[in-house]
């Protein structure tokens, strides 16, 4: 996957545009399914956008930076499926085990808020906390909120 290679190993990114080889996580191939990326004035909505995340705030950072630096935007969720097509180096020995591949499963996990740590800022990504959200990557978003 090219944006494993280029970012590592992030299921919360999505791609504008899909790439040929491999086909990636994509919102123009998401498009037909919901309708939570208004790609005209360059945000998301809806179901897409966390309701604990300042929503204008988040449309913000990801018009100023997404839209203008990357091919891609950073999701307040983290989609996982198609495991099977995730290389062994990127996945621990459980994976196959407990993310859903080709077939939707009650026992298997499709998605989970946002929790991650990023090494450029040193700081720690997520939705949810004792005392809300934090983001992390602007000054104006919030920063390790609890």
């Amino acid at each position: 996957m090219q944006i494993v290679q280029q970012w590592g190993t992030r299921p919360n990114f999505i791609r504008f545009e899909h790439q040929q080889n491999p086909i990636e996580w994509s919102i123009d191939l998401t498009q037909p399914y919901v309708s939570v990326y208004d790609m005209q004035n360059e945000n998301i909505e809806s179901v897409a956008m966390c309701p604990e995340v300042n929503a204008h705030l988040m449309n913000r950072w990801i018009k100023e930076v997404n839209f203008r630096n990357h091919n891609f935007l950073e999701y307040q969720y983290t989609f996982f499926a198609r495991i099977g097509l995730v290389s062994d180096f990127d996945k621990n020995d459980i994976a196959n085990e407990e993310i859903v591949d080709n077939q939707l499963e009650s026992s298997r996990i499709l998605m989970t808020d946002i929790l991650y740590y990023d090494a450029s800022d040193r700081e720690w990504h997520y939705n949810h906390s004792p005392n809300g959200w934090a983001y992390n990557q602007v000054e104006y978003m919030p920063r390790n909120g609890g």
